[in-house]
């Protein structure tokens, strides 16, 4: 309904503008005003750039459509008054505050509702997947040859051989194609005859692609827990997400030397006159080969791989050349201390028994229940094929955990040099292991 200046009212039809007549003698006074209420629909307002850059244009618009009027909206109602320019290029400015507050809330509550579904999802997964983070370094398959005496049973496979069947086998346990591999770090210590790259050779022959990066690595006995740790370090820092590590020898194909084993107690110390470090207790010549399979917490889940283990933090440390034996026990606490773990947490520890003396000095010196360490025998026993023996710990280790129910567990290897290489893991739940079987 509309009043006119007469008095007399009449009816407005539905969805039709009106015009307000302003009665004589009302000019500029704010009482004198007319309410009516609006049925057209209103526009979509226009984003804030294009009001911005048309402003000068948007605001002559205005005050030509106002006839000098004023606009405010209260309770519904549209009511209309006389006013200055000023006072509309004013309103407009409100208008456009109002308008680009509104697009700011809007965006914040988007943005609100997405972070509280990431956290949602996440909470999902933790409960899931044990707490798998994106850059969480996993095992999801490892793989390991026979260790093979001296020109016994692999003594007619080359090193690069046995390394190719290690990564087959491990690849095919974790259900990962060869093609998704983005690098291999391989352990090599006996070379001679091998020709160029050994760990390329390994990886070509397992099926990895051509365009895949490989890197041999030779630091004596430690070199294959050396290559799962660069390896590790890759997936943390964000540089892959699908990695092969691991190592290979074959002793019986390099030079030796023979030991009648008739003879033991006639062999001169290795190392010192009078020293009870001989031939006799230390590890035997042999050939393997040992592989894992790294991937990153976030393409574990996405391919929705089985996961064993995590590798939760290493270490290297070193002493003087001769004092290499008792290099674990400082390797040992500095691997701990990276996993942020403590000592008393730890089930199993598998030492690399290079000689009979490193595992019988390293646990005394770290205080060690000899019925958590080398709990399936050692190296004296089993056999220490130099490039292979790091990465075949590991995975002798992970066994250990999963058969007497162990979560943490440390391998440790001594080098030559003075050095040794410590690498904690953290076995998943029983749930987590699929494929690969250890």
């Amino acid at each position: 309904m509309a009043t006119n200046s007469t008095g007399k009212t009449r009816r407005m039809k539905p969805g039709r503008g009106c015009r307000c007549p302003i009665p004589r003698g009302a000019k500029n006074s704010t009482a004198a005003t007319t309410s009516i209420a609006t049925s057209e629909p209103m526009a979509h307002p226009p984003s804030s750039s294009s009001m911005m850059s048309n402003s000068t244009t948007n605001i002559n618009r205005v005050w030509c459509l106002l006839g000098k009027s004023r606009i405010s909206i209260s309770s519904g109602m549209v009511v209309l008054g006389y006013t200055t320019r000023e006072e509309v290029i004013s309103l407009y400015l409100l208008s456009l505050f109002m308008f680009l507050v509104f697009s700011l809330q809007l965006r914040l509550r988007l943005q609100l509702q997405r972070l509280f579904s990431i956290a949602m999802l996440a909470d999902r997964q933790s409960s899931s997947d044990s707490s798998i983070r994106p850059r969480d370094v996993c095992i999801v398959g490892v793989a390991r040859t026979p260790i093979g005496g001296f020109l016994g049973s692999l003594s007619s496979f080359s090193a690069t051989q046995l390394g190719s069947i290690a990564i087959n086998c491990a690849l095919k346990r974790a259900n990962v194609d060869p093609s998704l591999v983005q690098e291999v770090f391989f352990g090599n210590v006996l070379s001679a005859n091998l020709g160029q790259a050994p760990a390329r050779q390994a990886a070509l022959g397992a099926g990895i692609p051509n365009s895949v990066i490989c890197t041999t690595v030779n630091k004596v006995c430690s070199a294959s827990i050396k290559a799962v740790m660069l390896a590790s370090q890759s997936i943390q820092l964000g540089v892959n997400d699908v990695v092969v590590a691991g190592g290979m020898e074959s002793m019986s194909n390099a030079p030796k030397y023979l030991f009648d084993a008739a003879k033991l107690r006639k062999l001169r110390p290795s190392f010192k006159d009078g020293g009870s470090v001989t031939a006799g207790n230390a590890s035997i010549i042999s050939d393997g080969a040992a592989a894992l399979v790294l991937v990153s917490g976030e393409k574990a889940l996405r391919l929705g791989l089985q996961v064993i283990a995590k590798i939760r933090g290493y270490a290297d440390a070193a002493q003087a050349p001769e004092l290499f034996p008792t290099a674990p026990a400082l390797a040992i606490p500095k691997a701990i201390l990276n996993a942020g773990l403590q000592t008393s947490q730890i089930d199993y520890y598998e030492i690399n028994e290079a000689f009979s003396v490193v595992v019988l000095a390293n646990q005394k010196l770290l205080g060690l229940n000899p019925e958590k360490v080398n709990v399936h025998g050692g190296a004296v026993s089993l056999g220490h094929p130099l490039g292979c023996s790091g990465a075949r710990i590991l995975v002798t280790l992970l066994g250990v955990l999963r058969h007497k129910n162990g979560k943490f567990g440390v391998g440790v290897i001594c080098n030559g040099g003075g050095g040794a290489s410590a690498l904690a893991v953290e076995l998943m739940p029983a749930a987590m292991v699929g494929c690969s079987k250890l």
